[in-house]
């Protein structure tokens, strides 16, 4: 067995490891689960070329997720899907270990003007409550949890 090169250091116990002969894992058995030796501690950039990977990958997947949609979409205006139809809802597809469903699109309200008019009234006057307490500082602000964004930079 060959051994690849890896962006990993191997961190644990002081035993020694030959690298033919692998730990017996089971008689290091413990609280924590049957591995008790040494553990792989990553560097950060085998983290974020990881990551990177994995977000191009979810892109890609995003991508093709769409376009194969789009492709749907089409083979149901065409008629194409209509075998495949489910016999409970007529708006889902079956195939081989996937199914797909219509769904209709969100509603929306059009608001007679008069109407209309009224709600605009009343956010501009809510937007200058919302300017007054803001000035007079009659506010907390909160801060949600941290998260981490992923962000990916072109090609050099």
């Amino acid at each position: 067995m060959t051994l690849q090169p890896t962006n990993c250091t191997l961190t644990g116990n002081q035993e020694t490891l030959n690298a033919c002969t692998p730990p017996n894992i089971l008689s290091d058995a413990s609280s924590k689960g049957p591995w008790n030796g040494p553990e792989l501690k990553k560097s950060p950039n085998y983290i974020l070329d990881t990551l990177r990977e994995t977000k191009q990958m979810i892109n890609n997947l995003q991508d093709r997720e769409k376009h194969l949609k789009a492709e749907v979409q089409e083979m149901y205006e065409n008629g194409e899907l209509a075998h495949l139809v489910d016999d409970k809802n007529s708006a889902k597809y079956n195939g081989e270990g996937v199914s797909v469903t219509l769904v209709p699109g969100r509603k929306t309200r059009t608001w007679d003007s008069a109407v209309q008019q009224e709600i605009d009234q009343l956010q501009e006057k809510i937007k200058q409550i919302e300017a007054k307490a803001e000035y007079a500082r009659q506010y907390k602000d909160n801060q949600g949890p941290s998260s981490w964004r992923v962000s990916l930079q072109k090609e050099l």
